[in-house]
């Protein structure tokens, strides 16, 4: 995933026929896509292809991959089909493989409800996101997106959901839930690595500056 490019990509009807519990897509799917974030809609792009030459069973099980590689946009998208209506046995085998996949409701199979979290409080540190991600009112990829953050951005952790995502305070005190997968406490403005050279000696050096993306061109 990183380096690669997202752009908007528009979803038309014929694309969106998926392997639901109804044998076609319901209308909400192109909204839905359309509406998803970038990565989710790239993540779609291959989901298509992938079932147009192999089959939608296939592709569906191909999503675990995915996750295991990049969780909030695939998540994102397995949420997209359980809401429009993914056979039961689709979402057992995501639940079975440890995805924490949204629930339909009982009573509007077109609606998935948010996932219910506790919160353990912890003592608040600085942490940075790994990449360019979203930001939610609550702990997973059912609850709504109330911002983003760019890469090498600063925030503060102050709290660990049942979930496995933190609970974070943005540079500008706003309340919100992220991936425990976008996070790291190392400092990118201050990177240290070990090179061995040719005699066997290894060498540690450290990079440092006021530029996460400039420190990062340097290290790499």
């Amino acid at each position: 995933m990183l380096g690669l490019q997202f752009s908007k990509m528009i979803i038309t009807g014929a694309a969106a026929i998926m392997l639901m519990a109804s044998g076609r897509a319901h209308s909400s799917m192109v909204e839905d896509i359309n509406n998803a974030s970038p990565e989710a809609q790239w993540y779609y792009s291959g989901f298509d292809g992938i079932r147009r030459q192999s089959g939608a069973d296939y592709a569906l099980k191909n999503l675990i991959a995915n996750y295991n590689n990049d969780p909030e946009p695939v998540l994102e998208l397995i949420n997209i089909l359980i809401k429009n209506g993914l056979k039961q046995e689709y979402i057992d085998m995501y639940r079975e493989a440890g995805i924490p996949v949204s629930v339909p409701s009982s009573t509007n199979n077109s609606t998935a409800s948010p996932t219910a979290f506790t919160v353990e409080d912890v003592t608040p540190y600085p942490a940075w996101a790994t990449k360019n991600c979203n930001i939610r009112s609550g702990a997973d990829t059912t609850y709504g997106k109330v911002g983003t953050l760019k890469k090498f951005e600063q925030i503060t952790v102050t709290g660990k959901a049942s979930t496995g995502w933190f609970r974070i305070t943005t540079s500008d005190g706003k309340e919100a839930y992220m991936s425990n997968t976008l996070l790291t406490t190392e400092d990118p403005n201050k990177v240290t690595f070990q090179t061995e050279e040719g005699n066997g000696t290894v060498v540690t050096t450290t990079v440092e500056g006021d530029n996460a993306e400039a420190v990062e061109k340097v290290v790499q």
